[in-house]
């Protein structure tokens, strides 16, 4: 406030003081010790600052009656909104209607208030027991599959490659996503094809080999890397350790582990390769054949023995060293005689070993006195020579033991007396099953002694075989093989292509069924009635233009675009999608889901890539939404006049008025002729009542409220006369209603009966901006209705203008002429047009988008309420815009004008902080993150000032440090990082603070603040 004289009683006293020292220096003024003229004198400083006062008032009064030439009126409160959400008893199925008007209020005074805020549904809602059970979006370049809500499937190629999902029956809660953002985790999507083969792959540390026919173009890829080789193993997939190419175009593949098999009891046990594409299939692959090989180098045998002993397979004698007829020894190495058709070698060096088999001299007198009839001489016996004369190899077919048939003849193979390297080969047979010997279980080759001369003579010179360096081995090269089975993956979809095999060529890799980028949302009951809302919640706004989608519903006949009235504006803001269910709605399954869908499709972007569109982030969606508005509508209430008076004022009996419905009893005053003529040109203000007779009992004509009220009798003829004259004014500051003088505008006539009905629409103003989840009380019992809460804050809401800020807004006005041309006049005009709105930049010749023109001009708004999100700017944006061009025509061009929000760069500080006491630790933490959430904030913060930061500034590294410096527990800031977040018109970004390069749309805004502490600074320097 300007103030003429601005002295104060203590600058009168100082000043009465020292004019006695200079005209009665034999008085001495003291305010300490007064005497009688001390104390008169500082009565008259007293009564000489009541005057100074009433003075310095003068302005302020020239101000205020300069202004109420204007005839202003005191702006209404604005009412605060939000979005409710309906929820059904869980017995009822169908669905029930909520019309518009409904009132919802939050059953008592909120924050320590008086008044208990009371919200009006805004339009006519179909309340449905129909709940949003799956969720999943669809990338289209990217080909994947994001489960949001509900249980999905990974597609597997076997069973059990997957934890079981959760139990259905457990309640689903929707995953927070980025619409149409590439999630990079999550997806169910996979592109793979799946080969199965009971043994070829079950090699360790050995090659395995797969040539794919009829497809030049896989080849290219696997070899450039765009699509990997796994193998099953017990513990999950796992990538080979080795891949390359031969000359004959065969994938040469190594591991080191044995497979998994796969299958029950009774089936052929497979293992599993996959071939996995690395990115999205985007067109079919063909191939026409898949064969497979695999070989094993020569590796000792695992087992050499019998049921008795366990022998050394580095060396040993198989039928020991005492010869005997069906003598046996099993050989056994599982992983490879377990390659049906493959070529089995078998390579050993051959030793022969004697040992000479006699009895002791007792022995034989004792084995001949059975038949001794006289005593003889005994003589020497001459000794016989014992070899192993024929042999058989053998393998057990699951009857019996079966002969196995070698490239060379065996029989004799350990007769002779001489060893040597010997080689066999055989060919696996097919019908090799497993069986045990000793302690050794799997498929067992079986050396028998078939026949051994003199094996039993005694003395004899036993010829016994050693076999040392037995190794196996084995290959199907020569002898590929095709897959057992085979299974696709596309996406989602599974699909056995076993049987195409060898029947030409066939899809072995395929596009996803899923083309689009889309959202879908399953609801598990049919949707009726109607209209239905769904609530897109989403986490703050985009701040740029909307995306452009289309809904879409299930049919019998696949997809239907679907009409809506989409409330997100493209999901740049949180907001309702309002809808009629169309008849033909009906289930269809969706990965495996049937339900019925509600599809959102993202179509093509068009113009320029300038104007690329910003991704939302959304929190929740939920059916049965509705915007309410705490604006409550009172009855229709009579009021009555004694005599026809000029301006006619009476007290409308309410505090916040937004707008009335007044009707006033024209009842004799319009003629027959006059009121047919209106009722014909304005049936929706005008309402005639009759009697039994037919005369006129009552007609009742709307009235229109103006800021002032007409100073001119420049009626003209017929509609104008109606627009003009027929008006009132409303004085929000006392609750009154005011009529004109009836010359210049009409009063009301009739004094014998009702002389105007006033219905009001009130708001609790700033008040009714009350919390989520506190708008849960129906005044009125709903049928079928089990609950109702708010899922966001309620926002916007004002209280009505203050004369201050009135007198403001009159001096702004004659300033500028109602004319809007430097930024001075916007910054004043969108200030003053809503008390939401905390601060305005002004910026010519540059878009946000980074486009500079000189013929645009952007304004940039910052809301009080930011924190809340976009809400109160998309409620004003429109509203702001129509006004702000109807002053400005002559300077902009409409679509030149932007209105927009800034580009909130987020601040996020970690701290390393030393403490001596470990106690303070917790509330160290605190203060810091409360001293720099103060600080960023653009509203209330920036310091000392507490005005916040003006868009288009932000502060430097130094200040931010330099609030840390006034925490009040003794803490040592050992080192700090700052980095900032922000999203522009090309993307997301994050970087270092100092990296920053300041916008004029950009605004600081509090991020997230790590706080560590340090107990020994040692401990800093591991950091580092």
């Amino acid at each position: 406030m300007y103030k003429i004289d601005k002295r104060t009683a203590e600058d009168i006293e100082e000043r009465i003081g020292a004019l006695a020292k200079v005209f009665t220096p034999e008085w001495h003024f003291s305010t300490v010790n007064p005497d009688i003229g001390s104390t008169i004198s500082r009565i008259y400083a007293k009564q000489l600052v009541d005057n100074i006062k009433l003075i310095n008032q003068v302005p302020n009064n020239y101000h205020a009656e300069f202004v109420n030439f204007l005839d202003l009126t005191l702006k209404r409160a604005v009412p605060a909104a939000s979005v409710v959400v309906f929820k059904l008893v869980d017995s009822v199925t169908g669905g029930t209607f909520v019309p518009a008007g409904t009132r919802i209020s939050t059953g008592g005074p909120v924050d320590d208030g008086d008044e208990e805020p009371v919200f009006e549904t805004e339009r006519a809602v179909y309340i449905t027991s129909s709940r949003i059970t799956d969720v999943f979006m669809t990338d289209r370049e990217k080909g994947s599959i994001i489960p949001l809500k509900g249980h999905f499937e990974m597609p597997s190629l076997y069973e059990g490659e997957f934890e079981e999902p959760a139990d259905e029956g457990e309640e689903a809660v929707l995953k927070p996503f980025v619409l149409f953002g590439e999630e990079e985790d999550g997806s169910i999507s996979r592109f793979a094809l799946g080969i199965f083969h009971p043994s070829v792959f079950d090699v360790s540390s050995d090659d395995v080999f797969i040539r794919i026919e009829g497809s030049e173009e896989i080849v290219r890829q696997i070899t450039s890397g765009a699509f990997k080789f796994m193998w099953l193993s017990e513990e999950g997939f796992k990538e080979f350790d080795d891949l390359s190419i031969t000359e004959d175009g065969f994938f040469r593949l190594r591991k080191n582990g044995e497979c998994r098999k796969l299958g029950a009891d009774g089936e052929v046990q497979n293992s599993l390769v996959v071939l996995e594409s690395l990115k999205p299939i985007k067109n079919v692959i063909d191939i026409r054949d898949i064969k497979l090989s695999s070989e094993g180098r020569f590796k000792p045998v695992d087992y050499a023995g019998n049921d008795e002993v366990e022998m050394d397979i580095a060396s040993f004698a198989p039928f020991s060293d005492t010869l005997s007829v069906f003598s046996e020894c099993y050989i056994g190495k599982d992983d490879y005689f377990d390659k049906p058709g493959s070529l089995v070698k078998i390579s050993f060096e051959l030793g022969i070993l004697e040992k000479l088999m006699d009895i002791t001299r007792e022995q034989e007198i004792e084995d001949l006195k059975i038949i001794k009839k006289k005593k003889t001489n005994v003589k020497e016996s001459a000794i016989s020579d014992c070899f192993a004369d024929e042999i058989s190899i053998e393998y057990f077919n699951g009857t019996g033991w079966k002969t196995l048939r070698c490239d060379k003849e065996y029989k004799s193979l350990f007769a002779g007396e001489k060893g040597g390297k010997f080689e066999l080969s055989f060919i696996c047979p097919y019908d090799w099953q497993t069986t045990s010997s000793g302690s050794y279980e799997g498929k067992l080759l079986r050396l028998r002694l078939m026949r051994s001369d003199n094996c039993y003579m005694r003395p004899a010179l036993h010829h016994y075989p050693v076999i040392k360096g037995l190794k196996v081995s084995y290959t199907y090269f020569g002898r590929e093989l095709h897959p057992e089975a085979l299974r696709a993956i596309s996406g989602s979809r599974i699909t056995n292509i076993s049987g195409r095999l060898q029947g030409g060529k066939f899809n072995a890799f395929m596009p996803s069924d899923y083309t689009d980028d889309a959202l879908y949302i399953g609801f598990d009951e049919a949707l009726e009635g109607g209209p239905i809302g769904i609530f897109f919640k989403l986490n703050g706004g985009t701040g740029e233009a909307g995306i452009r989608c289309r809904f879409e519903y299930s049919s019998l006949r696949g997809f239907k675009q679907m009409k809506i009235i989409d409330g997100t504006e493209g999901f740049s803001n949180s907001g309702i999608v309002i809808f009629m269910p169309p008849p033909d709605f009906a289930e269809c399954t969706c990965e495996g889901k049937k339900r019925y869908w509600i599809r959102v499709v993202r179509e093509e972007q068009e113009g320029p890539i300038q104007s690329a569109q910003f991704l939302a982030h959304i929190d929740d969606i939920s059916v049965n939404a509705v915007s309410v508005v705490n604006a409550v509508e009172s009855g229709e209430e009579d009021f009555y006049i004694d005599e026809v008076t000029a301006g006619y004022t009476t007290f409308l009996g309410a505090g916040n008025i937004l707008d009335a419905d007044v009707w006033v009893n024209e009842r004799g005053v319009l003629l027959g002729d006059e009121a047919k003529k209106l009722l014909a040109a304005h049936p929706d203000d005008i309402r005639i009542e009759y009697d039994m007779t037919g005369n006129v009992t009552s007609c009742f004509v709307r009235w229109h409220e103006v800021e002032r009220l007409p100073d001119s009798a420049n009626f003209s003829e017929g509609e104008k006369e109606w627009d003009y004259a027929r008006c009132y004014r409303i004085d929000r500051l006392t609750g009154d209603i005011i009529f004109g003088d009836g010359v210049r505008s009409e009063i009301p006539r009739v004094t014998d009966d009702v002389a105007f009905k006033v219905v009001l629409r009130t708001s609790a103003g700033a008040v009714a901006n009350v919390p989520a989840g506190v708008l849960s009380t129906l005044p009125e019992d709903i049928l079928y209705v089990e609950n109702v809460n708010n899922p966001v804050r309620a926002y916007g809401g004002s209280d009505m203008e203050t004369v201050d800020k009135a007198l403001r807004r009159g001096a702004n006005m004659i300033f500028s002429r109602g004319r809007l041309v430097t930024a001075g006049d916007y910054k004043r005009a969108i200030l003053g047009f809503s008390g939401v709105i905390d601060k305005v930049a002004v910026i010519p010749g540059l878009s946000k988008d980074g486009t500079a023109n000189p013929a645009d001009l952007s304004l940039v708004l910052l809301m009080k309420d930011y924190k809340e999100g976009s809400f109160s700017f998309h409620r004003i944006e429109a509203k702001l815009l129509k006004y702000l061009l109807s002053s400005c025509e002559l300077s902009v061009r409409p679509d030149k004008l932007r209105v927009t929000e800034p580009v909130f760069v987020y601040v996020s500080v970690t701290v390393w902080t030393e403490i001596n006491d470990m106690d303070d630790s917790f509330e160290v933490q605190n203060q810091i993150k409360e001293v720099l959430e103060t600080y960023l904030d653009p509203v209330e913060g920036g310091g000392e000032s507490k005005n916040g930061f003006e868009i288009g500034t932000v502060p430097k590294k130094p200040q931010i440090l330099m609030q840390l410096a006034g925490i009040r527990k003794q803490a040592l800031i050992r080192k700090t990082s700052i980095t900032v977040r922000y999203t522009d018109f090309e993307g997301e970004h994050e970087s270092d603070y100092e990296d920053l390069k300041v916008t004029p749309f950009m605004v600081v805004r509090s991020g997230t603040h790590q706080v560590n502490i340090l107990y020994d600074r040692s401990e800093l320097n591991a950091q580092d």
